[in-house]
Parts: C-alpha cells; structure tokens; sequence
C-alpha cells in the first residue's frame, strides 16, 4: 500500500468507528509491506495494533497486542454476552462471504460458537482473518482498495466488540433542537452513552449504506465523505431503562442525517419501512 493509501485506510476506519485511529508503516523480512493501525490515545496495558498486509490476490489481517498487553488480553476473555455476542455476529458474517478466521486463545484453536473458550483465563490471543482478492499491488482498482478498507473496518470492529478499550460519546438520542438566534439560555437535560463499540458492530453488520434510501456517501461525495454513516437506534435510548443492552443485529440501522431526522419526526421513531413508503 502507498502512504496516500495508508492515510485513506486509517481515515475509513476512523469514520467508520467513530475514534481515531493512527496508521504506520512495516516490513517483513522478505521486504514484504504492511500497514499498521492503532487507536490514538490508549493507555499501556490495553494497546493493540492491526495489521494489514495486502498483497497479491490476498489480504491478511492480524490483532497484535502491544507490550505489556496481558491486562488488555485478561479483560478480552471477560467480555459481556452482548459484546461476545457481536463479535461472533461480524465474525461469522465474514465467514459466510468468504474469509477464513483464526481463533486460537491460550495457544489451543476454537470454533467462533464455542462457549467454553470465555471460561478460561486468558493470556494469549491469536486472531487474523484472510480473504482472497482480485490481484492488489500499485495497479489496484478503486473498487479493490475499497474492499480492502471494508474488511479493515470489520476485523476492527470485531476486536473492538470485545476490547475494553474505552470509546464512549455522550450524545442526545434525537436530532438537536433549535434556540432563539442571539438569546443565550441555560438549558438542563439528560444525555444517553453510546458506545462506539456498538456503532463499529453495526456498521460491521450493515454497512455503511443508508439503510431507507440506500444513500452511500463515498459514492456520491467521493473520498472526503467515505465511510460517513449515522447509526439509528430502532429502539430509543431514551425509553429503555438500565437494564437494556444494544443488540447491534437487531437495534441498530445505518440511515443518513435526512432518514435518520424522518425518523425521529415521530415518537416512537419511524420504522425503515415506513421511511421508504414515504419516498416511494
């Protein structure tokens, strides 16, 4: 991949995810290149890298803890059931178009299905994915490097599904609304956390197509709009008590900003169906 291809990829997946990822560069010994990913700002003890080898007719990915990573690797193998449960979701949606994963904890390889594997310790994780491309090198299509960045964004967000690392963003649940032009106001409300973690499953799972109109912002806007999407709650952060836990498979929708206001142009929210009905 060439520098202008590292900064797009690390770009992509920054959108996609909703937190900054910084890129680097690496050889092998065989003078094979890689790109490397990392999330910005992460405390030793819970850092990681992603790396992404294209090369010819193949992509190889790889989740390579950094030094001093046990305590990431320990809280891995005590992710919630929700968060396993995303992380199997993208991972075997990725099987069924055609990857191969490695899943191999504590030195012993295990099946994505296998319940067992959360009831030990872990200290050791080994995870890739490959996949089989149309030939990659410097004459690669747009249409090749845009795959390779949609398989980046789903290997990160599986990692991400169960990674401690900290990516929350308070947001209100609906559109914000207007103020007086010129009238200062102190307002008191309530927000809701979300967690990136379940907007990358999301878009790990849907894509980043609008869900009610099919609008792909990097094909209309080009590369400066790549991976842009909003992530709708079909059931409102706001009505759901404590106990509730996103299902990125069934809560949450790719829409853009105009569906994604519909939307919420009623209460309780329109439905995807209904959206489409309306620009039918």
């Amino acid at each position: 991949m060439s520098e202008l291809d590292q900064t797009r990829l690390a770009g992509r997946v920054s959108s996609a995810i909703g937190m900054e990822f910084r890129s680097f560069l690496g050889t092998e010994a065989n003078g094979d290149r890689w790109v490397g990913l990392a999330p910005a700002a992460v405390p030793k003890g819970r850092a990681f890298n992603v790396r992404v080898q294209a090369t010819w007719r193949r992509l190889r990915l790889s989740f390579e803890p950094q030094k001093f990573a046990g305590e990431l690797i320990a809280a891995m193998g005590t992710a919630s059931e929700p968060r396993r449960a995303g992380f199997r979701a993208i991972l075997e949606e990725s099987v069924a178009l055609g990857a191969t994963v490695r899943f191999s904890v504590n030195g012993h390889a295990t099946q994505l299905d296998d319940q067992t594997v959360w009831e030990r310790d872990w200290r050791r994780l080994d995870l890739g994915l490959s996949t089989r491309l149309e030939q990659l090198d410097q004459g690669a299509t747009v249409e090749e490097l845009d795959l390779v960045c949609t398989w980046t964004q789903r290997f990160v967000a599986a990692v991400l599904a169960i990674s401690p690392v900290e990516a929350r963003a308070s947001l209100t649940d609906d559109p914000p609304e207007g103020f007086k032009e010129g009238a200062p106001r102190k307002t008191c409300g309530i927000t809701y956390e979300r967690d990136r973690r379940n907007r990358a499953a999301a878009i790990a799972i849907h894509g980043t197509a609008c869900s009610a109109c099919g609008l792909e912002f990097g094909v209309r806007y080009g590369q400066v709009a790549e991976g842009f999407i909003e992530v709708h709650h079909t059931r409102p952060l706001s009505s759901a008590d404590e106990a509730y836990i996103v299902n990125p498979v069934k809560d949450l929708i790719p829409l853009c900003p105009n569906c994604h206001a519909v939307a919420h142009r009623r209460n309780p929210p329109l439905t995807v169906e209904e959206i489409k009905d309306l620009l039918a």
